[in-house]
């Protein structure tokens, strides 16, 4: 008797969230599914219930592995600030070396997707965005008491003005600009928004 092949949830999902983060949840057809996750029909649905159970589950994915990232980059420096600069830099840098796929992060993707379409649930999405911006609150909060910002600095606001600057700066990753714009980007939304002593500690 033949022996089926053990079925690896984590690869399946990891190549469904990979299919989605570049085509978006529309754009998929159910034979791209077939095709990425190395599926057939009957054994997706049993294991995923659905297209947009799958959707979620690769979205959940996606968004716990930006949280880890984005909190290893934070954790990086010998100052609180310093993690800050890191990040920004990391997201930046693969484009620069050219080693990154030409895909703008799946969280804004499909927040700008699923805004248009009330069929489906753009909560979890608004709940990672949310997640991250405390990650950079928590953070700042951290400076301020290192005192690495002024104590009426404000946390909740200076969180929010980064993500966005975040947010920004990975769409214009996508763009064909030269490598020293990109760069100087990255520069620019730090001197502006942190102080000059932790762009230059990094």
């Amino acid at each position: 008797m033949a022996r089926t092949p053990q079925f690896n949830r984590e690869t399946a999902l990891n190549n469904a969230m990979s299919l989605f983060w570049r085509k978006g949840y529309h754009a998929t057809s159910m034979k791209d599914i077939e095709q990425a996750m190395d599926m057939r029909p009957g054994s997706i649905y049993a294991a995923f219930g659905s297209k947009e159970r799958l959707f979620g589950e690769a979205l959940a994915v996606y968004g716990e592995s930006t949280k880890a990232s984005f909190s290893a980059a934070l954790s990086e420096g010998d100052t609180e600030l310093a993690g800050f600069v890191q990040l920004l830099q990391n997201i930046v840098e693969p484009k620069i070396q050219g080693n990154t796929p030409s895909k703008a992060c799946m969280l804004i993707k499909t927040l700008l997707e699923l805004s248009n379409h009330q069929t489906l649930n753009n909560e979890p999405v608004k709940n990672y965005m949310n997640e991250l911006q405390q990650l950079f609150e928590v953070k700042f909060c951290r400076a301020i008491a290192a005192g690495e910002l002024a104590p009426r600095a404000d946390a909740k606001r200076l969180a929010r003005l980064y993500q966005s600057n975040i947010l920004g700066l990975s769409v214009m990753s996508q763009r064909d600009l030269p490598n020293d714009q990109l760069k100087q980007l990255a520069d620019d939304i730090c001197q502006q928004i942190l102080p000059a002593s932790a762009v230059l500690n990094v």
